[in-house]
């Protein structure tokens, strides 16, 4: 299957987007984040529950298609777009970073941890506390 198969059935299946999104990550290895994006974003934009039309880009994306802002569900296929390309690639460093790789954290990490963290019932210095000793107890080499 093709990236892009594996997109369109990711929005499709929600139970089925760990499993498409892994496919979809390696079909795009040896893609740039914007050959990536370049294919996610016309997928998105035609999907029904966003349907927001593409236009041509204007100033820095002059040239290429966007998804039009002043669509109603703008806003939602964004959040998708980003969601999309940053599971599949990572999220995009700054050119300035001096990163070559995006970084991609392990699936579910930040959720599950997060969903502890609440069901923890911490206050806001309870849960500094647990991200300093948390710092303190790891260490990369």
């Amino acid at each position: 299957m093709a990236l892009s198969t594996h997109i369109s059935l990711a929005l499709d299946h929600a139970a089925m987007y760990d499993e498409c999104i892994v496919k979809a990550r390696k079909d795009a290895k040896d893609m740039t984040h914007e050959q990536v994006r370049v294919v996610i974003l016309p997928i998105v934009a035609s999907k029904p529950k966003y349907a927001v039309p593409l236009i041509e880009g204007k100033g820095k994306a002059k040239g290429t298609k966007v998804m039009d802002s002043t669509h109603a569900n703008y806003e939602n296929a964004k959040r998708a777009v980003t969601r999309l390309l940053s599971d599949i690639k990572g999220k995009q460093l700054p050119a300035s970073s001096g990163a070559s790789e995006p970084v991609v954290l392990p699936r579910g990490l930040v959720s599950g941890t997060t969903k502890k963290i609440i069901d923890s019932g911490l206050t806001q210095a309870q849960f500094n506390e647990f991200i300093a000793q948390l710092r303190a107890s790891v260490s990369f080499q």
